[in-house]
């Protein structure tokens, strides 16, 4: 399943918290503690070594494996499975799994598929998730949005604007 490219580690991180902003992507309310770790979606003891650093296996999620979002995935498999966040399959390619992420450029949740290019694609047809909730707390979007993709992390629109 791997892309053909293989990543080092460092080039791997950049470009996860780069996609980011330098912020959690999971930000679980009332778990979310700030800051970023490299959260690998499919994990290291699954993982062909050409996938291990693609940077579509991975989030930005905050705290450790124990604390912050990044524990949560750790310490709730099944659900974060639910949401792409976590414990993919062997044989699933990580750039077509699809990802409930806060995302700044879309200014909200949404289900996104992660390329290994730091790019999103925003599946705009695919409904919000039931029950992702933490506490109570719904994570759902309150932001619309005009529909683009993002090419090397700058909305399509913005970039024709600029063209002309």
């Amino acid at each position: 399943m791997s892309s053909g490219k293989t990543f080092t580690e460092g080039r791997a991180r950049e470009i996860v918290f780069e996609r980011a902003g330098f912020q959690c992507e999971v930000r679980i309310p009332g778990v979310c503690v700030g800051g970023v770790t490299y959260h690998h979606r499919k994990l290291r003891g699954q993982c062909p070594k050409p996938d291990l650093w693609r940077p579509s296996n991975a989030l930005a999620a905050c705290g450790s494996g124990t604390t912050g979002c990044h524990g949560w995935i750790t310490g709730h498999p099944a659900r974060a499975y639910e949401l792409g966040w976590a414990q993919l399959r062997t044989n699933e390619d990580p750039a077509k799994k699809k990802a409930w992420i806060w995302s700044n450029n879309y200014l909200g949740f949404g289900w996104f598929l992660l390329d290994d290019r730091g790019d999103l694609t925003r599946l705009w047809d695919v409904a919000e998730p039931t029950g992702v909730a933490v506490g109570g707390v719904l994570m759902r979007n309150t932001v619309g949005g005009a529909r683009y993709r993002l090419v090397d992390g700058t909305p399509t629109d913005q970039r024709e604007a600029r063209a002309s």
